[in-house]
């Protein structure tokens, strides 16, 4: 797989980018383009984190443990997270 597809450079990105690479992979792109001193550097894109999910059939996993919890309860979050993260 080519990375072109889960990788950009700080350089390639702006704010409309906030969907792919999150709000500080964006805005790393904005100062990089108006041209404040940033190391040069890249974000990995959603796109990854969602192949990453799909190879490893997690989805189905995930749904079914947020599903039995109720997420705006911080309590149950913390527990679900734990599930989450064990998750195979």
């Amino acid at each position: 797989m080519p990375t072109a597809r889960y990788v950009k450079w700080f350089k390639e990105l702006s704010k409309e980018d906030i969907p792919i690479a999150g709000g500080k992979g964006a805005n790393l792109g904005e100062m990089t383009q108006a041209g404040i001193p940033v190391p040069p550097g890249f974000v990995i894109l959603s796109s990854a984190y969602y192949k990453f999910l799909e190879d490893n059939k997690l989805r189905p996993q995930i749904h079914r443990i947020l599903a039995a919890c109720d997420v705006l309860d911080p309590a149950q979050l913390e527990p679900a997270a734990e599930k989450i993260l064990a998750a195979e």
